[in-house]
């Protein structure tokens, strides 16, 4: 061994890179792979029992609250619950993908139009939708193509949106009901 060498190996960058190549060779096939055969993430949301929420509320306030009696074939709720702008919402998901709401909110129409649908609600046109609410309904289209129909109810207002078609919205309307639920009912 010399006195100035640095051992019986000597080093070179071309062994290094090589290394190196090898290894992000090996990282990106890895990559590869498990993006070719991972299966997406789903991510079932739990039904939730949204009457016990509607008598809950009706027991507790003396203004009326608007509510489906049933939902639409196929269709599930999967939130209902209380927020700061709504008197209460009910989330509904036919599937994981076609969702639609029914808001009860405590602020002003624009306010509650342009929360639900996501940014500038354009204001559309009234539309007659026979309910036990009401019939003349307003007409909303959000700026990423949900659409909703609003009519106001005592101090709130009452707003059925979602990414389904128009028709589903207004049966929806229609179904509104502010009559005590059932304890009858079927639970969920």
């Amino acid at each position: 061994m010399s006195a100035g060498g640095s051992g019986r190996y000597t080093r070179k960058n071309s062994g290094m890179l090589g290394a190196m190549i090898v290894t992000v060779g090996i990282i990106i096939i890895f990559v590869a792979f498990r993006a070719v055969t991972r299966d997406d993430l789903v991510i079932e949301r739990e039904t939730v029992d949204y009457l016990s929420v509607v008598e809950a509320l009706q027991e507790g306030r003396t203004g009326e609250i608007a509510y489906p009696p049933a939902l639409p074939e196929g269709r599930r709720a999967v939130d209902a619950s209380v927020t700061e702008e709504t008197l209460w919402k009910l989330d509904t998901l036919h599937g994981n993908t076609d969702f639609l709401g029914v808001y009860q909110c405590r602020v002003p129409v624009k306010t509650c139009a342009e929360s639900t649908l996501k940014g500038d609600a354009e204001r559309g046109k009234e539309i007659t939708v026979e309910s036990a609410l009401g019939t003349t309904w307003q007409s909303w289209k959000g700026t990423d193509g949900d659409r909703g129909i609003s009519i106001e109810l005592e101090d709130t207002v009452v707003m059925v949106f979602g990414t389904v078609g128009q028709d589903e919205i207004e049966a929806v309307a229609a179904s509104l009901v502010t009559d005590p639920v059932s304890p009858d009912r079927p639970k969920a």
